[in-house]
């Protein structure tokens, strides 16, 4: 027979549970709009497609400042001292993005390592131009210390 463990959260808020489905689909709406801004190939429709990406993206764009009130209305009031709060939650944040920006910056490699063709790259970054090409060590390299840089 089930039996639900006992729950020591604390419990769910239905509208901050709604407002954050809300937003996940405005985020997914967001991303999937890019290509719209972005189009890579010539057409006679260029024009209009922009001006409905920039319309589409322009009404799901506020989903950030979404996820950024909801964060602020369920971790305030903060009731321990700073340095372990933000010690808590740097952690959940750095490690992740550390590591998704080296695959980043190393993708052109990986591809090279992985025996695919050059051509992949202009398929995953069509909007570099032809600045993303090399497979090289070196390529990647360089763009994973330029990107240190910024850290």
């Amino acid at each position: 027979m089930y039996q639900p463990l006992p729950s020591t959260s604390r419990p769910r808020i239905v509208w901050i549970d709604t407002v954050r489905l809300v937003a996940f689909l405005m985020l997914v709406c967001c991303h999937c709009g890019d290509s719209f801004n972005f189009c890579p190939f010539p057409t006679p429709q260029l024009e209009q497609i922009k001006l409905w990406g920039a319309v589409w993206g322009s009404a799901v764009r506020p989903c950030v400042p979404l996820f950024v009130m909801m964060t602020g209305a369920l971790l305030l009031p903060v009731r321990q001292a700073a340095v372990p709060f933000c010690k808590k939650r740097i952690g959940r944040v750095l490690w992740p993005f550390l590591i998704w920006s080296a695959v980043y910056a190393l993708f052109p490699w990986l591809t090279g390592v992985a025996g695919l063709d050059a051509d992949v790259i202009q398929a995953v970054f069509p909007y570099n131009g032809d600045a993303v090409g090399s497979q090289a060590w070196a390529t990647s390299a360089a763009y994973l210390a330029l990107r240190s840089r910024f850290y």
